[in-house]
Formats: C-alpha cells, structure tokens, sequence
C-alpha cells in the first residue's frame, strides 16, 4: 500500500474488524491517515527533488519504506492480538453461556420437581377433604331418613288411630239412628195397626173390604218408610267408608 493509496475509513473498518471500538479504530484511523499524508508529502517532495537530490531521494524511499514496513507490521500484530484476544472471549463467554444454561435447568428440574410434589400434596388434602365431607353428608342422610321415617310412622300411628275413632263414632251414631229408626217405625207400626183394629171394630161389616184395603195400603206405606229408613243406612254406611279411605 502506498501513502497516496491510503484510505483512513477502509483502515477504520478493518481495525473496528479485529475488536478496536469505533473511538479507537477512528483515532488510529486518523494518525495513521497523517502519517501517511506525511510520507505522501515527503515522497512527492523526493520526487520533486530527485533529480538534485538522488541520494537523499533513495534515503527518504528507503526511510519511508520502512516506516510503511513498520506500520504494516504493527497492524498485523494488532489483528493477531485481538484476534486472540477475541477467541478467549469467545471461548469464556461460551463457557459460562454454557454453566448459565445448566444451572437454569438445574433450577428448572427443581421448581417441577417442588411443582410436582405441591400438586401432589394438595391433591391428596382435596381427596381427603372429599372422603370427609361425603362420610358426613351420608351420616346427615341417614339421620334425616330415620327422623323423617320416625315422623311418617307417627303420623301414619295417628292417622290410623284418628280414622279407627272416626269410624268408631260413625258406627255408634249410625246404629244410634238405625235403633231410633227401628224403634219409631215400631212405634208407628203399632200405632197405626192399633188405630186400624179400633176402626174396623167401630165400622160395620160393610166396611169390612174397605178395611182391608186400606190396611193393605198402610201395610204398603209401611214397607216403604222401611225400604227408605234402610236405603238411608246404607247410604250414611258408604259414606263413613269413604271418608276413612
């Protein structure tokens, strides 16, 4: 590379490259770029010179050859060392990137393992907590069956001991009305066959067909106060039924 030939941004770039930051790679960039304007203004200045100055002109080359030796190899020392340098870094970040990522699932494996066991134990509270309170819910059942078991049976005891005295009562007041029945019905019977004799021993004897025609009427009249009386019985007996059913 010549000093005329020298770009300070291309140099900024390739130290940037090999681990310079920019502030560095720009003020490296920069000395360099006098440096080499310096030895391009020396060079031309040879050259200018040259033909007067033939010796001083190969001194000046020579020195200037030198200086763009040294700065050459400077850089290539600078590449090598950053170089290096930028493969330990590379090696200790992969390294502890390496650590970091085993002891994230070293913790990882542990909070699953915790999780786990967590889920576990509260599981097993929940079952017990279920078994408990379903043991209780049946104990709770079997007592309301049997308290309510306890209240049909008494009211069905005095249901049955309500419609036995209803039932008693209705036989009572239904063979008290049958036996005033019966009684007033004898009572008329005998009344009327009284009146009857007396009359028909009053009436002549022409009377005497009339009589019996009227006995027989009576008798027929009689028949059916009974027939009534006992149609009443069966009626008042059908309704004491239905009532206990």
């Amino acid at each position: 590379m010549s000093a005329a030939d020298f770009d300070s941004r291309n140099y900024s770039k390739r130290l940037v490259a090999v681990g310079f930051s920019a502030e560095q790679a720009d003020l490296q960039a920069e000395v360099t770029g006098e440096v080499m304007k310096e030895v391009a203004v020396l060079s031309l200045t040879v050259e200018a010179q040259q033909s007067r100055q033939q010796p001083e002109r190969q001194w000046l080359a020579a020195k200037i050859d030198r200086a763009v030796d040294i700065l050459n190899g400077r850089i290539d020392r600078v590449y090598d060392e950053f170089n290096v340098k930028i493969d330990r870094v590379t090696e200790a970040l992969d390294a502890k990137i390496d650590r970091a990522a085993a002891e994230l699932n070293e913790k990882i494996d542990r909070a699953a393992a915790e999780l786990d066991a967590k889920i576990d134990r509260v599981a097993a509270e929940l079952d017990a907590k279920i078994d408990r309170v379903a043991m209780g819910l049946d104990a709770k059942i079997d007592r309301v069956a049997a308290e309510l078991n306890e209240k049909v049976d008494r009211v069905a005891a005095e249901l049955t001991a309500k419609i036995d005295c209803v039932a008693a009562e209705l036989n009572a007041k239904i063979d008290h009305v049958a036996a005033d029945l019966n009684s007033k019905i004898d009572h008329v019977a005998a009344d009327l066959n009284a009146k009857i004799d007396h009359v028909a021993a009053e009436l002549s004897k022409e009377f005497c067909v009339k009589l019996d025609a009227v006995k027989k009427s009576n008798l027929r009249w009689t028949l059916a106060i009974v027939a009534t009386i006992s149609s009443v019985q069966t009626g008042v007996t059908l309704a004491a039924l239905q009532y206990l059913r």
